[in-house]
């Protein structure tokens, strides 16, 4: 069954509201279900021509394997409630009777096993009794299971015992105790899978404000182009549509990164909530054998899980570009360059009767030319011509060189700036959510 690219990125961005034993391709309950190499899971009939994983693209190669805990997770979903042997009615809390094989509740419990009759009869809350759906005798030797062994992590038998090695004795558990020690790591697996998708989570909210900033700043960053070409000619159209071509250039480059990365979050979003549900299952409600025959693999899962990191994005939702830089460069050869205030001494023969009658000393001399003013005595206004004249020559070199470096010292000032004023606003949020008191402590250590 075909599932569109779209119908099923909008499945991944709803899918804390779906049920998490439904399959993404057909919405239906999984049916056969398999397991990719990268976790995800799917009906075998739904995935049987594909060659690639649907949600993250991975390569699918050769024969895909049952998932045989989610098929576990299936069949418990199954079971019909229990109900009081006695009255026929669910009063939590419920209780079963082992030794009776039937359920209670809590008031016919206490009405039909006061007796002293019912003394030696065994009692347990009713999430703690779980059917057994797998082997409960050695697929070898036929003998009950009994113990487990730590080191290969799977269940046997008296004879596995006597037949096993002095040293892997010591591996070899009553399953109680397993049962217990692996509650205790999956508990704590679970925990950090929590953590885990707390933070997927976290990461997926930042890469939706990114866009929703990103496409803010774009719209501003537009207008502002737009509005300063409206005070131009025609040439400066040309330029609006370039500086237009390379913003949305650049915002097409972040929005994939971005969206890039949220899908791969978002796919991660099903197989961690699998594996709570598994967890939570498994720890509450499946018997000692099952919880021992499957929670090694589970725990697997888990833990490929948590060992994924997310990559930090690339980019910031700020989208700014410089306008006018541009159209100064572009109304250069109709408007001419902007007016420089430049120095000259000169003290050729051939200027002498040039200088002024006020002078008393030869350095109060300078050369006039047309079109130019004395300012402050030593400074003179060169025309747009005489100017283009002067930096065509040697001089424009060296001021070539001086300006590009400059321009790129002063956006890299600018980019520095709004740095230390991120850095600065992070500051000031976190002294607003630390107590007063462990702020002062950790700035005195």
């Amino acid at each position: 069954m075909a599932c569109s690219s779209s119908l099923l990125m909008f499945k991944l961005e709803n899918v804390g509201s779906r049920n998490p034993l439904e399959c993404l391709i057909c919405d239906r309950e999984f049916s056969s279900p398999v397991r990719l190499p990268c976790q995800h899971n799917y009906c075998r009939e739904c995935i049987q021509n594909n060659k690639t994983c649907p949600v993250c693209g991975a390569a699918v190669d050769g024969e895909v394997c049952p998932d045989n805990l989610l098929s576990f997770l299936i069949d418990t979903s199954h079971e019909t409630a229990d109900v009081c042997a006695n009255c026929d009615q669910i009063s939590q809390p419920m209780h079963f009777c082992e030794t009776c094989q039937q359920a209670l509740c809590n008031r016919c419990r206490h009405s039909t096993h006061q007796a002293r009759m019912f003394a030696a009869h065994r009692v347990v809350p009713l999430e703690e009794r779980a059917r057994v759906k797998g082997r409960m005798t050695c697929a070898i030797h036929g003998e009950p299971y009994i113990l487990y062994s730590m080191e290969n992590r799977n269940l046997a038998c008296i004879v596995c015992f006597n037949n096993a090695g002095f040293d892997s004795r010591h591996h070899l558990v009553q399953i109680d105790a397993a049962h217990k020690m692996g509650c205790e790591k999956l508990d704590k697996a679970a925990v950090k899978l929590r953590a885990f998708q707390d933070d997927v989570d976290e990461q997926l909210q930042l890469r939706k404000r990114l866009v929703s900033e990103l496409a803010e700043s774009h719209r501003v960053a537009c207008e502002s182009i737009r509005q300063t070409c409206q005070e131009m000619t025609d040439t400066l159209l040309t330029v609006r549509d370039r500086l237009l071509k390379k913003l949305d250039e650049e915002m097409a480059t972040r929005i994939h990164h971005f969206r890039e990365q949220m899908r791969q979050l978002t796919s991660l979003q099903p197989v961690t909530r699998l594996c709570l549900l598994s967890a939570s299952i498994f720890c509450s409600s499946a018997s000692k054998l099952d919880f021992l025959q499957c929670y090694a693999d589970l725990l697997r899962r888990i833990q490929s899980l948590i060992s994924m990191q997310c990559e930090k994005p690339q980019y910031t939702g700020d989208l700014t570009v410089d306008s006018r830089e541009e159209f100064n460069r572009a109304l250069e050869p109709f408007l001419g360059l902007s007016s420089f205030l430049l120095c000259t001494n000169v003290n050729s023969g051939s200027d002498v009767n040039e200088r002024s009658c006020e002078s008393a000393s030869p350095r109060n001399g300078f050369v006039r030319r047309s079109g130019s003013s004395v300012v402050n005595g030593c400074r003179l206004f060169l025309s747009k011509y005489q100017l283009v004249v002067d930096l065509a020559g040697a001089f424009g070199e060296q001021f070539t060189k001086v300006e590009t470096p400059l321009q790129q010292y002063s956006q890299e000032m600018t980019k520095l700036g709004k740095k230390v004023q991120e850095l600065q606003r992070d500051l000031t949020l976190r002294r607003c959510i630390i107590e007063k008191d462990c702020t002062i402590d950790l700035i005195r250590k």
